[in-house]
This record gives structure tokens, C-alpha cells and sequence, in this order.
């Protein structure tokens, strides 16, 4: 293999693909970069068996090949060059040779055949959806992911196609995205062209986060290709293929393709515990309620983080106490003209909704003090949150 290209498109392709990699695996090639030079471009290949990312750049090729280095080290003197400058990579008796300038470094190279298998995979589901969009369902609900591995289930978002019924009776297809811990449940929905039949998949947290890193560098117009795979050896079932156990999903755009085995688990019924009634109402500004949230914050208990609400007509006290460090109290004038009602939460919750997801203005909607609020974002309904009390 002899190829050349600009430092700034191999460090920039470097970057995405070392965040997928393992670098404490028991098996070394986990570590790794698969670089292949071929027809004008390199292709970069970085996997932690659950998931793997391609990452292609324009390269001047004079000879094809390939080579399997370790993607950290590679990554960092790539990165050490100067920049503006060119990359020449040459792979010769095992090891791939770097220069740039006067500089030179060798690395060695693993064979092709240490790389794992990818399985063979049978095409059952395709759509499109806008970067910006799916952007927005990651990030309105990884937040609420579980980190219980007990219940191995919640580990990820519920992607799933809902029917959703209009006040005309009739109904109308939603592309939804559920994520919930048990403490707080995030659910958005967006209209998105054939999606009417998905099946509901759980994409693991590891691959939502990878997927919304990349998409936050994507072009605002570009379109994402989303494919769903069942395993192809699987047999036919009264002469129809079983295409119900998707097992892997994968989203290709620009440059980028991020493949991902789903979690194998039936995410609960998580409309049972979405309050339907719920009639007592406060609105306020999503930027003074957090300020006010972070501040207070800071005399809370370390372990359970919670604050108390004092909402009256008007106001809402936010206050925390903790043993013999003191307490802490900052009041704010909201939107609310029912009866009194003391609530308290976990701030940590609070804020992962009012300062890093919703903007503008929200909505607070309770029962009673005991049960679980629904909360809002007054600009798009298409956005729900549900939050447990606690004790306080």
C-alpha cells in the first residue's frame, strides 16, 4: 500500500474511529485501525465487536492495500504533525511506515485475518431522516438511559414506529424514541417516510452516544440512510422469512457509516405510566428555572441530589437542606394558579431536561404531590418527559 493525504482529513477520520475502538480489550486487535487504500480514498475501520464505524477520506492511492495499526498511536502522531501538512503511509514486511516532512515512524501492522468477522447480515428495513432530527431524538432522551445492567433492557433508546390516533379518529404514523431509568422517562416523535412498520428496536447507550457525537459534526441538510438487519441465516416460517428479530442497525452519512447490534430484550409498556390527567399546571423559563436549580443544587445531599419545590400562585420556592451544612433557598416567579403543592426531585433530573434539553419555556403538569409529573416543552409538543418525586 502507498497512499497519500492532507494531516487534517487523516486526523479528522483518526478521531472518530478511536472512539469506538477499545483500549483495554483482552483482544488486541480491539485496539486496532483497519486502513485500506483503494480507488482515491482511504477507508478507516475501527470496531469493539458491538459496534463499527467506517470512516472514508480522499487520498491519492499508488498502490492498493491495507494495514491493521493501533489507532490510538496512530491517531497521536498524526495529530503531532504540522498542520497544513501531507501524510505519506506505506506498508512494507508488516508494518506501516508514516512520513511527513523529515518526519518518519514506523508501526507495526497486524494481519487482516485477526480482524473480527462481521456477520452475515440479511437487509429487512430502510428509511431516511434528516441529521437535524435524529440529532434531536438522541438528545432528547440518551440522558434517561438506565445504567442498571440488571435490567439490561433499559440500557439503550426504544426506537419504534407509534399509531398515533387525530381528533378526526383518524391515525398517523410517528417514528418514536423512548429512553427511561425508572426514575424519568423521555419519549419524542417525529413524522419520517417509512417508518410506518418498523419494529421496535433498543439501540444500546454506547451507540447512541457514538451516533449523536457524529451527527453534531454533520451537514444541518444532510439526509441520514438508516438500514435494519436480521441475521441471514435465518429459516423460513411457513414459507415467509422471519424478519421480525432484527439484530443489527446501521446509519450512513456524508463519510460515515456506524453499524450497531441491538440489544436482544422487550422494552416495557411505557405508556402506562405516562399520567393522563394530570391538571395542575406551571409554566416558566427553562433558562432562570435551571439557574436556580444549579445553584441550590449545591446544598443538597451528595448521594440523592434532591431539592424541594414550594410551588404557590405565582412562585415557586426551590429549596435544599443538608444536615449541619445549611440549606439553601431561591424563589421564582412562574405561570401557576392552583393550589399549593410541596414536590420534591432530584436536580440532576431537573437539569438534564431545563438546561441541556428543552429551550425557552416548559411546563410542569401534576395530580398530586405522590405521583409522577409530566413535563413539556411549550414549543413543540412533540416532547415529553415524566419525573418521580422523592422524599426530600
Amino acid at each position: 500500500m502507498k497512499s497519500s493525504l492532507e494531516r487534517s482529513h487523516l486526523v479528522h477520520a483518526l478521531s472518530r474511529v478511536r472512539s469506538v475502538v477499545e483500549t483495554r480489550s483482552t483482544l488486541p486487535v480491539l485496539s486496532h485501525v483497519h486502513i485500506k487504500a483503494s480507488e482515491g480514498k482511504l477507508t478507516l475501520t475501527g470496531t469493539d465487536i458491538d459496534i463499527w464505524i467506517d470512516e472514508t477520506c480522499e487520498a491519492s492511492v499508488a498502490t492498493e492495500g491495507s494495514a491493521v495499526v493501533k489507532a490510538q498511536k496512530l491517531f497521536d502522531i498524526a495529530r503531532a504533525m504540522p498542520e497544513g501538512s501531507s501524510i505519506h503511509l506505506e506498508v512494507k514486511n508488516n508494518a506501516l511506515t508514516l512520513k511527513s516532512g523529515a518526519a518518519r515512524f514506523v508501526l507495526s501492522s497486524m494481519t487482516q485475518e485477526a480482524l473480527p468477522r462481521r456477520e452475515k447480515l440479511k437487509e429487512t428495513e430502510r428509511f431516511q431522516i434528516a441529521a437535524p432530527d435524529l440529532l434531536k431524538m438522541l438528545v432528547s432522551t440518551s440522558f434517561a438511559i438506565s445504567d442498571d445492567e440488571s435490567r439490561y433492557y433499559l440500557n439503550g433508546v426504544y426506537l419504534h414506529a407509534h399509531q398515533k390516533e387525530n381528533d378526526d379518529k383518524t391515525t398517523t404514523s410517528t417514528f418514536r424514541a423512548v429512553a427511561t431509568d425508572g426514575h424519568r422517562l423521555a419519549r419524542i416523535e417525529r413524522q419520517v417516510d417509512g417508518t410506518e412498520k418498523l419494529p421496535g428496536v433498543i439501540l444500546p447507550r454506547k451507540a447512541a452516544q457514538e451516533l449523536r457525537k457524529l451527527l453534531e459534526d454533520a451537514e444541518e441538510k444532510v439526509e441520514v440512510d438508516v438500514k435494519l438487519f436480521r441475521q441471514e441465516e435465518e429459516k423460513e416460517k411457513d414459507g415467509d422469512l422471519d424478519n421480525t428479530r432484527v439484530t443489527v442497525m446501521e446509519f450512513a452519512f456524508d463519510k460515515t457509516t456506524l453499524t450497531s447490534r441491538l440489544i436482544d430484550g422487550s422494552f416495557p409498556d411505557y405508556e402506562r405510566v405516562i399520567p393522563k390527567d394530570n391538571d395542575k399546571v406551571m409554566r416558566f423559563q427553562c433558562k432562570e428555572f435551571s439557574e436556580r436549580v444549579a445553584a441550590v443544587h449545591y446544598m443538597s445531599s451528595e448521594t440523592t441530589h434532591g431539592v424541594k419545590f414550594d410551588l404557590k400562585k405565582g412562585s415557586l420556592q426551590i429549596s435544599a437542606h443538608h444536615g449541619t451544612d445549611g440549606e439553601g433557598n431561591y424563589p421564582l416567579d412562574v405561570e401557576y394558579d392552583g393550589e399549593p403543592i410541596e414536590v420534591g426531585y432530584n436536580a440532576l433530573y431537573l437539569l438534564a431536561m431545563t438546561r441541556d434539553v428543552i429551550p425557552g419555556k416548559a411546563e410542569f403538569r401534576w395530580k398530586d404531590p405522590e405521583t409522577a409529573a409530566v413535563v413539556r416543552n411549550c414549543d413543540d409538543d412533540s416532547v415529553l418527559y415524566v419525573l418521580m418525586p422523592m422524599r426530600v
